[in-house]
């Protein structure tokens, strides 16, 4: 799925075309790509990242760091009555590597309740995504205290299928003859539909961690050209057309019309860059995210 924010969704164990693996294969040498790309990602901080590059390419994947405000949702009023605001701050960091892309997304948010209480819940996401393998690393806090780790990776099998594998917690992971998607791929899949005219990208396999979900899900996309006046300054971007993702979740075998997980809001640059985003958390809490500072990579 494409950079979610934050998630409860824990789909339960997959059926059908995946096998449980235990730890003493998921072992792999892929898990040292992690660490050496999130030094990668510490190195281009933004006052020494490049600025100014050459005119980004519009429907490809642009590099880039931006920053977003979160906000509660000014029409959807929160399911815990006790719920009386949200505030934050995140970052989205996007690098190309020589074999693959870097992901890392860095959340503070503040849930604010009536009682004049206050709940700061803290993301720290680190990936690497190529196209025969994935490494994730993933840490929530709930005021200053580890709530989640989830770490591990995928490779593709020798029969073109993919092996996932779980470290951190110790748990099993799986095997299937699936054709997954990842998260990035999943958005590089979004602008080439954008770019061939179409609005609909369906029965995506895509297996997110940043979900905290330990199985892959099915998502239909639909896409929906925006009006052409959201942004002023357009110096960083090849335009200033949004697209609307309107993304619906499945478990693989659901035979439902109406999705199995909250549908998720996204409205895209032609670059891959989020605008804004629209997201329910698992307290039953609809958040929106502003883009308020960019920074383009070389």
């Amino acid at each position: 799925m494409i950079v979610p924010l934050y998630g409860e969704i824990i789909p339960p164990a997959h059926q059908g075309q995946t096998q449980p693996i235990n730890q003493s294969i998921q072992e792999s040498d892929i898990t040292t790509n992690i660490v050496e790309e999130v030094k990668l990602i510490e190195e281009l901080s933004p006052k020494t990242a490049p600025i100014n590059p050459e005119e980004p390419k519009p429907f490809k994947l642009m590099p880039h760091k931006a920053i977003y405000e979160i906000q509660l949702h000014p029409h959807k009023k929160p399911k815990d009555p006790t719920v009386s605001n949200v505030t934050g701050e995140a970052s989205i960091e996007i690098i190309k590597t020589k074999e693959g892309w870097v992901y890392k997304q860095n959340l503070e948010v503040q849930i604010h309740y009536h009682d004049g209480t206050t709940t700061t819940i803290e993301r720290n996401i680190a990936s690497w995504e190529s196209p025969t393998e994935v490494s994730f690393h993933i840490e929530n806090f709930r005021d200053g205290a580890t709530e989640f780790l989830l770490q591990g990776g995928a490779e593709v099998t020798e029969e073109g299928g993919w092996r996932v594998y779980f470290q951190k917690p110790d748990m099993n992971g799986f095997i299937t003859d699936q054709h997954l998607t990842f998260p990035l791929g999943h958005l590089e899949k979004v602008l080439e539909t954008i770019e061939k005219g179409k609005c609909i990208l369906s029965d995506q396999i895509v297996f997110d961690a940043i979900y905290e979900m330990q199985a892959p899900v099915r998502i239909n996309t639909a896409i929906t050209l925006l009006k052409e006046d959201f942004l002023k300054d357009i110096t960083l971007l090849p335009s200033n057309k949004l697209w609307r993702l309107q993304e619906a979740l499945y478990d693989i075998q659901s035979t439902n019309s109406i999705p199995d997980y909250e549908e998720i809001n996204i409205d895209i640059f032609s670059t891959g860059v989020i605008h804004s985003m629209e997201t329910t958390w698992g307290e039953g809490v609809t958040v929106v995210l502003k883009l308020k500072e960019l920074t383009v990579y070389q």
